[in-house]
């Protein structure tokens, strides 16, 4: 009955410890690049990237995501731990324009929506995101991200 509940207890502490500290990651998708998430309380994290993006002929692209997670949103014992998550950001994108246009600073936001999976026992994370973007500045534009990637936590 003890190691019952000592490893109960275990694999319960693994899946939480992508729950707090601070993981460094890559996101692959548009747009592509590094990214760092660190957890503000058990359920609420705020990711920052550098990336780049491919639409207009390309651009760096730097953005900054406050998203909450909801955890246990399937009965299914091998993604008990999958989570859903939303929230709410910024971008910004710097377009080198080739041609006669000038150069543009775009300012956006983001609300970003995915699924995130710990990986039981170990302190790494998976997820996939679609994240509809709307410019701001210097026009009105609608637009998508998305992308698939991981975090390692320390």
């Amino acid at each position: 009955m003890r190691l019952t509940v000592l490893a109960a207890a275990v694999v319960a502490a693994a899946a939480l410890a992508q729950t707090s500290g601070t993981g460094v990651g890559l996101i692959l998708g548009e747009p592509t690049g590094v990214c760092l998430k660190s957890w503000l309380s058990g359920n609420s994290a705020l990711t920052v990237g550098a990336a780049w993006a491919f639409q207009h002929e390309g651009n760096l692209f730097l953005y900054a995501d406050y998203t909450l997670h909801s955890f246990n949103i399937t009965d299914d014992e091998d993604f008990r731990n999958l989570a859903f998550y939303y929230g709410l950001g910024g971008k910004l994108s710097f377009e080198e324009n080739k041609g006669d246009e000038e150069d543009k600073t775009i300012f956006g936001a983001r609300i970003p929506l995915g699924l995130m999976l710990p990986i039981g026992g170990a302190p790494v994370d998976l997820f996939v995101e679609g994240v509809p973007t709307i410019d701001l500045i210097p026009g009105t534009d609608f637009g998508f991200n998305g992308g698939i990637g991981g975090h390692i936590f320390f």
